[in-house]
């Protein structure tokens, strides 16, 4: 008898093995240095070197679009300066993690990862803000806001912020994001259960109306100052999820008050992904991109077989072998999801409109006139219609013996060229420019009521198949929970649950009684 013990495992481990292919939305860039596949462990979903067969499908077969594990999680190394060797590590999406996020502060951990404690994007202020903005501020009120490092800027002059008494903050995040936050901990339980729809989560968890209803109507109906709400919350959502606060649901705003420090991985976080695959020993096909999916043609293998097209030669090929199981771990783009030939009578996955996100790092001086009080973070309120934030990366002043130069990180609507309005309104010397752009997260609208598949199915399709009457191949979709909260944790998250709906469906829910044992 075989017995499977799933708390023996870190959880994110199991999240490369049960992917049988992969496609990602990332930027284009050089092939980073990959992982190393040596670590001996074996997992009891992936295939052994003596051929005893896992137990979900022939092998795990993930089939990355690019040249590299991470998707949207993007790491890489900037070279500052050549002739003094400067290089820095940044992260262009999928920046931050915090306490909270147990599954990849584990994973980090198992992994012998190292911890940064990170200031990056919206997360500083949870340090620096509080309750009082005074617009065009005097002389000493000024000093007092540099001395925070915090700006909020509607495109005409700075709104410096004084943190008198933790104020609106503290009130908000108590009330308000902490209550969410510890609503959605409930997954991380030892006597949560699996869910076969992303609708069945949320009303578990008791977050239906958080997804219902829109963030400016919440903010309206607690009571919370409009003012505060308008300048520094929806400077928030706008970062995270590029809106403002009229565009998207309760649970995507409350995201970014979530407390406690913020973390990156010093190697970059994308080193995560990269430990997920290599530790599963799964055979990984990179610069691959899926095309079908069909019922297996092959003699006496019963399943689906995938098609995939080698994108450096344009050559397609049918997979070899024939797959009970098929995990579509990929958003429903134009050039994602509903670029696959699915099966017939497939469950629509809803199309979700997802927002394209402009990352510009800049080596340069911000400029003055427009930051006064040479702020380390800046964020925008709606009237900004194309800069999101700016932030400060590294300060490089001192090994450049040059004053004010800093590496910078921008978010924008549009691509910002290197002499162009917006750049010169921003930096006052612009030594080097970087960019990258994808799709990085779905436009997080709120749910309307009653409407159906607002998350999309997890089971797109099922067919029975000879081996065994009970037996069935199926198809599962993986990023509906997206709509819901679009985060790295979350994808672990789903891929856990992910997890232990194949184990129900190979070995029966009540699988101890075959040896199973769940955490």
């Amino acid at each position: 008898m075989t017995v499977l013990r799933t708390t023996t495992i870190p959880v994110p481990f199991l999240l490369a093995i049960i992917l049988i292919f992969i496609s990602a939305i990332t930027a284009t860039q050089d092939p980073p240095t990959f992982f190393d596949a040596s670590e001996n462990r074996q997992h009891p979903f992936s295939s052994t070197d003596n051929g005893r067969r896992p137990v979900i499908g022939p092998s795990a077969l993930p089939s990355l679009r690019n040249d590299r594990a991470g998707g949207r999680c993007l790491s890489e190394r900037l070279v500052v300066s050549e002739k003094l060797g400067l290089e820095i590590m940044v992260e262009s999406g999928a920046s931050i993690f915090v306490d909270e996020n147990r599954n990849l502060v584990h994973a980090a951990r198992d992994f012998g990862l190292t911890f940064e404690e990170d200031d990056d994007d919206s997360r500083l202020l949870d340090a620096h803000l509080g309750g009082s903005i005074i617009v065009n501020a005097t002389k000493s009120e000024a000093e007092a806001a540099s001395a925070m490092q915090v700006s909020i800027w509607n495109g005409t002059h700075t709104l410096f912020m004084v943190d008198l008494d933790g104020g609106w903050r503290s009130k908000f995040r108590g009330r308000l994001a902490d209550a969410a936050a510890a609503k959605m901990s409930q997954v991380y339980s030892p006597g949560h259960r699996s869910y076969k729809s992303v609708d069945k989560l949320v009303d578990g968890l008791g977050l239906r109306e958080e997804t219902r209803v829109r963030m400016s109507e919440y903010v309206e109906r607690m009571g919370i100052n409009k003012r505060w709400a308008d300048e520094v919350l929806e400077g928030v959502t706008r970062v995270n999820y590029g809106r403002d606060l009229s565009e998207v649901h309760v649970l995507a705003a409350l995201a970014g008050f979530v407390k406690g420090p913020t973390y990156s991985v010093r190697e970059g976080n994308q080193r995560i992904y990269e430990e997920f695959l290599g530790r599963s020993k799964a055979r990984t096909y990179f610069n691959s991109t899926v095309t079908s999916i069909h019922p297996s043609s092959l003699p006496l293998a019963d399943g689906y077989q995938i098609t995939y097209t080698d994108t450096s030669t344009g050559q397609s090929t049918n997979s070899t072998s024939a797959y009970d199981t098929i995990v579509l771990a990929l958003p429903p783009t134009a050039s994602g999801l509903s670029a696959i030939s699915l099966p017939m009578n497939s469950t629509p996955i809803p199309a979700t409109p997802y927002h394209q996100v402009h990352v510009t790092f800049v080596l340069g001086k911000l400029n003055l006139t427009t930051f006064p009080n040479r702020p380390v973070q800046v964020l925008t309120t709606k009237s900004v219609k194309f800069i999101q934030s700016v932030s400060l990366v590294y300060d490089f002043g001192y090994q450049l013996a040059d004053y004010g130069v800093g590496l910078y990180k921008v978010f924008s609507t549009v691509s910002l060229t290197y002499d162009g309005p917006w750049m010169r309104q921003l930096f006052s010397r612009v030594d080097k420019v970087w960019r990258r752009q994808w799709f990085a997260y779905p436009v997080m609208r709120p749910e309307q009521r009653n409407e159906k598949g607002f998350f999309g199915p997890l089971t797109v399709h099922e067919m029975r198949i000879r081996e065994g009457k009970e037996r069935k191949a199926r198809v599962h979709y993986l990023n509906g929970m997206e709509r819901m909260m679009s985060t790295m944790e979350t994808a672990t998250v789903a891929s856990r649950n992910l997890v232990r709906v194949l184990v129900d469906e190979v070995l029966g829910e009540d699988g101890i009684k075959v040896g199973i044992a769940r955490d």
